[in-house]
C-alpha cells in the first residue's frame, strides 16, 4: 500500500474511534441500584468511574418530591428534572463532578468534565434508582438513545410514558410516547432537557427542565408541537439561548425550536 493510502486509511480509523466515542452506551439496564453506592461515570467517556453515597436525609427529600404521586405525566417530569439536578448534586460531594459545565466546555474541578456518554449513564441510573424505589408511575425508564448528525453523534438517557393500572388517561398524556432526559446541555446541578425523542432526534433546543407548556402531538403532523395555555413553572430557570461570554463556540442567535448543529465534534483530539 502507497505511504499517501496508509495515513488516509489511519486517519479514516482514527475517525471511526473518535466517531464512536460519545455514541458508545451500554444498551443493558442495571438490575439493582444500591443507594448507598451508586455509580457514576465522569471524566469523559467513562474514563473514571465511581461511586457516591445517598444519605437518609436526601433519600427522604427524593421521597416528598414524589409523593403523592404526580397527577399526570407533565407532572412527572418535572419532578424527574429536579431529581437528576438533585442526584447531581448529592454526587459532587464525593466527586469532582460539581465543576462540570454545560455542553463539553470543561469543568472548573480538575477531571470533573462529564460528555454525552458521561451523562446519558448517570442520567439513566438516577431515574432507575427512581423506579426501583416504586417513585415513577407515567413513565419507565429505557436504554439511552444515540443520533448523528453527519460527522456530529451524541447519546442521551430515555423514558417512556406509560398509563398506570386503573389510572384515567391524564391531560396531556400519551401513553407509549417517549421522552430523550439530555443532561449535557446543562451544568453540573441543572435539570436535563426534557423533549419529545422526535425532536431531541431533530437536534432541536429547548428550555431546560420539562418543556413548558406541555406537549401534544396533533394529528397528522409528526412533530409534536406545543399545547396552548400553560404558565411557565417558576421551579426551572430556563436556558433558552446561551449568548453570553461563556456561551460555546457557534452557539450565538440559536433560537429553541429550530434545528440547531448539537452533539460531540467528532474530531482527533489535539
Amino acid at each position: 500500500m502507497a505511504p499517501a493510502a496508509r495515513i488516509v486509511l489511519c486517519l479514516v480509523l482514527l475517525y471511526c474511534c473518535v466517531l464512536g466515542g460519545c455514541g458508545g452506551h451500554s444498551s443493558a439496564l442495571s438490575d439493582s441500584i444500591d443507594r448507598s453506592a451508586v455509580p457514576i461515570s465522569y471524566g469523559v467517556g467513562g474514563g473514571r468511574e465511581g461511586v457516591f453515597a445517598l444519605e437518609a436525609g436526601d433519600w427522604e427529600r427524593m421521597l416528598r418530591r414524589f409523593r403523592p404521586f404526580a397527577p399526570d405525566p407533565h407532572s412527572e417530569r418535572e419532578r424527574i428534572a429536579e431529581a437528576v439536578a438533585d442526584f447531581e448534586r448529592i454526587a459532587a460531594r464525593t466527586t469532582p463532578t460539581g465543576g462540570d459545565l454545560a455542553f463539553n466546555r470543561g469543568s472548573s474541578t480538575p477531571g470533573g468534565q462529564l460528555d454525552c456518554i458521561d451523562e446519558a449513564r448517570n442520567t439513566t441510573t438516577y431515574m432507575l434508582t427512581l423506579q426501583q424505589a416504586g417513585l415513577l408511575r407515567w413513565h419507565r425508564v429505557q436504554t439511552a438513545v444515540t443520533r448523528v448528525h453527519g460527522p456530529l453523534i451524541h447519546s442521551a438517557a430515555c423514558i417512556e410514558e406509560v398509563l398506570p393500572p386503573g389510572a384515567r388517561v391524564a391531560r396531556f398524556a400519551l401513553p407509549g410516547r417517549r421522552w430523550a432526559v439530555d443532561s449535557w446541555y446543562g451544568a453540573s446541578g441543572e435539570p436535563p432537557m426534557i423533549q419529545p425523542l422526535e425532536r431531541w432526534f431533530e437536534g432541536r433546543l429547548e428550555p431546560l427542565g420539562q418543556p413548558t407548556p406541555p406537549w401534544t402531538l396533533i394529528p397528522g403532523v409528526s412533530s409534536p408541537t406545543p399545547a396552548p395555555a400553560a404558565a411557565p413553572s417558576p421551579a426551572h430557570p430556563a436556558l433558552l439561548t446561551p449568548t453570553g461570554p461563556s456561551a460555546p463556540p457557534g452557539s450565538r442567535g440559536m433560537t429553541p425550536g429550530r434545528p440547531v448543529p448539537t452533539g460531540e465534534p467528532t474530531r482527533p483530539p489535539s
